[in-house]
């Protein structure tokens, strides 16, 4: 019979406290959540119930401390705690998107916990790990949707199960903070590049208007769909 939730969360409250007692993890040792959640196999979805619970009553403990920028460590090592400086002065949600780019793209690799076509990890959980709001998981994870990496469905998100079909590129660079160019873009469950949906015939916009839309935020297929609108105080020429 398996164990319950409140078993398993026993449990890792235990191995986790013992590794820090006996030595094994050191004063200063970092951790991150989705090392954790490998190793005691739990799914995306379970680490708020499960992980979460656990982690909170040991930072209550004093035991071990986290930062938004950079993970979970073991108190006690006296050393001033930091971000990495290349990300000492960026906004939270952008360094959170750059992390989990980066999970993203290992698991395309066929490593770690975000494996192609699996639930992602729902955005309390992302929001306890890092310790920001959820709106700023959701700026964070925003435009990986409207790139097709993560797939909205039912109110989850899941990993996009055509994941490798993306470049490292497509994945590992933020794509609302960049040129298109030659990225595959996902939209009615095809990857193409911009300039090649601009020639789509499901596109009702110029590829000018097209680029527009989509640097400043919109969904692809909306912004494709979309037909443009002209005022009527300045028709369009003929």
């Amino acid at each position: 019979m398996g164990y319950s939730k409140e078993q398993r969360a026993v449990e890792i409250d235990r191995l986790l406290r013992k590794r820090i007692t006996d030595g094994t993890w050191p004063p200063g040792h970092v951790f991150h959540w989705p090392q954790l959640m490998e190793e005691f196999e739990l799914k995306p979805w379970e680490a708020c119930s499960i992980l979460g619970p656990v982690l909170k009553q040991m930072r209550t403990d004093g035991i071990i401390e986290s930062r938004p920028y950079v993970g979970v460590r073991v108190t006690g090592d006296g050393k001033r705690w930091s971000p990495p400086v290349e990300f000492s002065d960026r906004p939270y949600d952008e360094y959170i998107e750059i992390v989990l780019r980066k999970r993203l793209n290992d698991g395309r690799n066929g490593k770690g916990i975000y494996k192609p076509g699996a639930q992602f990890a729902p955005l309390s959980a992302l929001s306890e790990e890092f310790g920001v709001s959820a709106a700023t998981i959701r700026k964070a994870t925003d435009p990986l949707k409207r790139q097709g990496i993560l797939i909205l469905v039912h109110n989850r998100i899941y990993i996009s199960e055509n994941l490798a079909k993306f470049s490292t590129e497509a994945i590992l660079t933020p794509s609302g903070r960049r040129k298109p160019g030659k990225m595959m873009l996902y939209a009615f469950g095809e990857l193409h590049t911009l300039a090649e949906w601009a020639n789509d015939p499901r596109c009702k916009v110029g590829y000018k208007l097209l680029y527009t839309r989509y640097v400043s935020g919109w969904i692809l297929e909306e912004a494709m769909s979309t037909p443009r609108v002209f005022s009527t105080a300045h028709p369009p020429k003929p």
